[in-house]
């Protein structure tokens, strides 16, 4: 059966571009838009129900929820910042001097929700505290099926403003994703591949936080629609292929 892209939303870029690189590997046009009979719908970041979903949405919505990401995770043994949904707990946190990142948006992108509370007065009413953990560098690991694809890091634009704030790493705070001289930690990769796993997902983009100090790496969320550049579409496509030739 043919491939469909079944997006998030109708002008996702990503899902553009993905189904332009599948479509040059399988040699017929790979639409986009809602599941159809006889296709394999390939759910990009979409909770849309259909037939032939390797990607399921159950398992989209859970992984677009920060709080049930955290929990899914945390069930299964693998590691994530601590988390509480106890406004009481966050501020004994804040009582050691710990940063508190209030999420007010439990489904949310490039940083909308966040609030970082270095204090009781400035931590607000939300549904999900994250402690802060100070990290080195910020990772993406793109997993397919059990298998990683892509390594990519987070590093800052050469027009990096010297005011941002470096807590937060995303693309509308000055950062970018970057694959030249990664220093991988050593359980990067084992992660990631075990935190699509632990949310049922078929793929999704793990980001990963790693903190010298403690030589740990820390799963903080994963992406079922990632930003996609030319080459990491051209391995995503790759690794779809297969589902479009059978």
């Amino acid at each position: 059966m043919k491939i469909r892209i079944v997006p998030y939303r109708a002008g996702s870029e990503s899902a553009r571009l993905l189904a332009g690189k599948l479509s040059n590997l399988l040699r017929y046009k790979v639409w986009r838009g809602a599941p159809k009979e006889r296709r394999i719908n390939l759910n990009w970041g979409s909770t849309l129900v259909g037939p032939n979903q390797p990607q399921s949405p159950e398992a989209i919505y859970r992984a677009s929820n920060k709080l049930e990401t955290l929990k899914c995770l945390s069930n299964a043994g693998l590691s994530v910042p601590p988390f509480t949904e106890d406004i009481e707990e966050a501020r004994r946190w804040l009582d050691g001097k710990t940063t508190v990142v209030a999420r007010t948006l439990l489904r949310a992108s490039e940083g909308r929700g966040i609030v970082l509370a270095d204090s009781a007065d400035s931590l607000p009413n939300a549904p999900l505290y994250v402690k802060y953990i100070p990290k080195k560098r910020e990772y993406r690991v793109h997993v397919v099926n059990g298998q990683v694809i892509d390594v990519q890091e987070k590093r800052k634009k050469r027009d990096w403003n010297e005011d941002r704030n470096t807590k937060i790493r995303n693309t509308a705070n000055g950062y970018v994703f970057c694959h030249e001289g990664l220093a991988e930690p050593v359980q990067l990769r084992q992660l990631g591949v075990d935190g699509v796993r632990a949310l049922g997902l078929y793929f999704g983009a793990v980001d990963i936080i790693y903190n010298e100090k403690n030589d740990k790496c820390y799963i903080l969320e994963i992406n079922t629609a990632p930003g996609l550049c030319e080459s990491t579409a051209e391995k995503y496509a790759h690794a779809f292929a297969s589902l479009g030739r059978t």
